[in-house]
């Protein structure tokens, strides 16, 4: 261990630096540890050596038993519902109920298919779970794998310590925000006429949750209600927030 302050060498397990009182962090290297050399940005592996790069303190090769949601690949089951666009009145109210029941109905689902497959010992799924945690190492070859399997002996080959990173949709330059369709209330007098203009609106977003739910985040038309993702949206389909960042490690996050 080295402090990333002063570079003072510390005693393993140190918490703080004995030379410079600052706290320990494990920050990611400025050089690589075999051929020495510098790193550019964020890099995963080294372009000279192929080496590959590890935070200060951590290491690839763990001795003993590893934990699936210690890693980095470890994508944990999760629920769509609590992100969605909140507010708006009962014809709202009740498609969240909807999805958040929706919701429920997958998670049995899936978790009644999770017991066939570790019976027969299949490694992945078919498809990628959503109300189910999966390993995402082979992700990028759409293989989901089954952690239960994949790790049943706690001796994963493709184990890494999780380094605490995550991603949110609103702070990236990607993040095109919502409109307030309500907007075209303001000012009008609180009558019969602004009564029904608001339960259509509430109509309008309702359909809008179910639709875009429905289509895994996907829209032919601009969302209204909810955020979408300039990254992932075309000129002809529209990719709303939050389906393509649901556990948070969107690769093409790109901070404000």
């Amino acid at each position: 261990m080295v402090c990333t302050y002063c570079q003072t060498r510390l005693p393993e397990g140190s918490k703080f630096c004995h030379e410079c009182g600052k706290a320990y962090h494990a920050l990611s290297p400025t050089h690589c540890k075999n051929c020495r050399t510098p790193f550019e940005g964020d890099e995963k592996f080294c372009g000279n050596c192929g080496t590959e790069v590890l935070a200060e303190g951590s290491s690839s090769s763990v001795s003993g038993p590893v934990e699936c949601y210690d890693c980095r690949h470890f994508r944990p089951s999760t629920s769509v519902c609590p992100r969605l666009p909140r507010g708006g009145g009962t014809h709202v109210q009740k498609e969240l109920l909807n999805i958040s029941n929706d919701e429920k109905k997958q998670q049995i689902a899936e978790a009644k298919q999770k017991v066939a497959l570790i019976k027969i010992n299949q490694k992945a799924w078919g498809f990628r779970p959503v109300m189910s945690d999966f390993c995402a190492a082979k992700s990028q070859e759409e293989t989901f794998e089954i952690c239960e399997v994949k790790n049943r002996a706690k001796d994963c080959l493709d184990f890494h310590l999780k380094q605490g990173k995550v991603v949110d949709c609103q702070y990236c330059n990607n993040h095109v925000r919502a409109g307030n369709p309500f907007s075209i209330l303001d000012g009008l007098p609180n009558n019969e006429i602004h009564t029904k203009m608001l339960e259509s609106l509430d109509a309008e977003w309702a359909v809008e949750l179910s639709r875009i739910y429905h289509n895994k985040g996907k829209s032919r038309t601009r969302p209204r209600w909810h955020a979408h993702c300039r990254y992932h949206s075309t000129a002809d389909e529209y990719v709303a927030l939050p389906y393509p960042n649901v556990h948070k490690d969107c690769a093409y996050f790109d901070p404000e």
